[in-house]
């Protein structure tokens, strides 16, 4: 699903109304449509309901008021509240505004000493409806909207938000004060990043994008490079299985061991990639770890090798020479050893996943990525991401679509930033997955999805898209495995478990846990 910045937003609307001649008050209509559409859907079964909608000077507003009188021929009664100088009403939403006063819908123009009457009717009313801002809202707020939003979230039943949640960066997601946190959002045309990533993701609550009659044609024209990954995109890109292959037709995976009861990680790599569909996994391992990886990992072909000197892993050049991805990194410890490995396989060229201790190496030494010639992919969390790119996790956390991209574009690596709401960066694409649960925050997780990009790239997709369908099918595991384990319960083994589940779940509208964010179109 292609997703619109606020300001690719404006400039859609811009040339919807100045090349295409749609009057932008067509356009606000259709919005106001689709959100009374939900509403009624939120208000099914209520007899008499009542709605109060909290409405601010822009265009959201102008949403707020076109709401107000089609829910009113609806035979639902509105309350409209309004926060801000009504002198400051212009253009769509000012006409908006004087047809609901000529319909006796005049807005009571919000006071401070009438905060405990307005509470009393939120209270009183079955659903509020957030109108005050809109996408293009930057910045701390300011009275009386900070005002507005602290009752709505104190005291209303259910909020729906217009557009996105008052408070929340569209373009970032970021909250810097505080936001409305609705039940249901209803956002137009398309997606914004600040409604799929965190922590406007979790303000949003459920996200249905609904058209307002922009032609698809003028959205395509937007040529944009950012995407949601839901199951409408990757559902054509899971690899084809011949009748008459053979393992060798899917890829050939190596993943590196660490040694010293540090084996787990790697092994759960090997798993990963099986379950996600290699042919063949190898394991680059010092011999000291044949006995454990033996027992552990007994579908993986073990390689020994005598030390991690250039003149022993020479020796296995022709071997390496047949691989179509190898995995470095997990579970093999922060140390000049694996530095050694790291900058071994990145002068050799060829298909790279660096993961935990792969990218720890790289902290003062990104110029290494740079000067590759390999196809890299790095899977950091927050905290490697931060040694990456010298950012705090906070500033990381704040901004982490901006904040993988930066490092894609200095780099030219492809970033898949691991959290709820995973990003993935290219230098010049920008994605956000959709799948994922709070059960998948355990050790190992990080692992096993290493090790699916692996494989979906030693099967022969792009690397691009092994990302995306290796972070969709990873989190839609997740998702499996919680409800049978519940959030308490799930381990890495268990998300390995669930892959196959995941790849039978796409094409087969699997339902999302009940509360778990999920964004669909009408």
């Amino acid at each position: 699903m292609i997703i619109l910045t606020p300001a690719q937003m404006n400039q859609l609307d811009a040339y919807a109304v100045n090349e295409l001649k749609i009057p932008g008050i067509v356009l606000m209509e259709h919005a106001a449509m689709a959100t009374v559409q939900k509403v009624m859907d939120m208000l099914e079964g209520v007899s008499k309901p009542m709605v109060v909608l909290f409405v601010g000077t822009g265009n959201n507003g102008g949403d707020g008021f076109a709401i107000a009188r089609l829910l009113d021929n609806k035979g639902v009664k509105p309350l409209i509240y309004l926060f801000g100088d009504p002198d400051k009403i212009k253009g769509d939403a000012r006409v908006n505004l004087d047809i609901c006063v000529a319909m006796g819908l005049t807005p009571i123009v919000y006071r401070p000493e009438q905060k405990d009457e307005c509470i009393r009717k939120v209270q009183e009313s079955d659903l509020a409806v957030d109108a005050l801002l809109g996408t293009g809202y930057v910045g701390a707020l300011r009275q009386p909207v900070d005002e507005a939003i602290r009752i709505l979230n104190g005291y209303a039943k259910k909020v729906l938000s217009v557009d996105i949640p008052s408070g929340v960066n569209g373009t970032t997601g970021r909250v810097e004060t505080e936001a409305v946190k609705a039940c249901e959002t209803v956002t137009f045309c398309c997606p914004k990043p600040g409604l799929c990533v965190y922590p406007g993701r979790e303000m949003a609550g459920c996200v249905t994008v609904a058209p307002i009659q922009i032609p698809k044609s003028a959205v395509e024209r937007m040529n944009s490079k950012m995407f949601y990954i839901d199951e409408d995109l990757v559902k054509d890109w899971l690899p084809v299985r011949k009748i008459n292959g053979n393992k060798g037709d899917y890829g050939r995976v190596t993943v590196t061991t660490g040694t010293g009861g540090m084996t787990g990680a790697a092994i759960l790599v090997a798993k990963a990639a099986y379950r996600t569909g290699s042919g063949l996994v190898y394991m680059l391992t010092d011999p000291c770890n044949m006995p454990v990886l033996e027992t552990a990992a007994i579908e993986a072909v073990k390689v020994p090798v005598a030390s991690d000197s250039e003149e022993d892993l020479d020796g296995i050049r022709e071997f390496l020479d047949k691989q179509d991805c190898v995995v470095i990194g997990p579970g093999m410890g922060n140390n000049e050893r694996t530095g050694r490995i790291v900058r071994y396989f990145l002068a050799r060229g060829g298909n790279l996943v660096l993961d935990a201790d792969g990218l720890n190496v790289l902290a003062d030494r990104t110029d290494w990525l740079k000067q590759s010639d390999c196809n890299i992919v790095i899977t950091p969390h927050p905290g490697e991401m931060s040694r990456l790119c010298g950012k705090s996790i906070e500033d990381v956390q704040k901004d982490r679509l901006g904040t993988a991209f930066d490092f894609a574009k200095k780099t030219g690596v492809t970033v898949v930033l691991k959290g709820a709401g995973t990003v993935i960066c290219t230098p010049d694409v920008q994605m956000i997955n959709s799948t994922g649960c709070p059960g998948m925050s355990v050790a190992g997780s990080g692992d096993v999805l290493s090790g699916m990009i692996g494989s979906l790239i030693g099967q022969g997709l792009p690397v691009l898209k092994a990302c995306a369908l290796g972070v969709y099918l990873h989190g839609l595991a997740g998702e499996y495995a919680e409800v049978k384990f519940t959030e308490y319960g799930v381990t890495a083994s268990d998300i390995i478990d669930m892959i196959p589940s995941a790849y039978k779940g796409i094409g087969r509208n699997y339902i999302r846990p009940e509360g778990r964010f999920d964004l669909t179109c009408t």
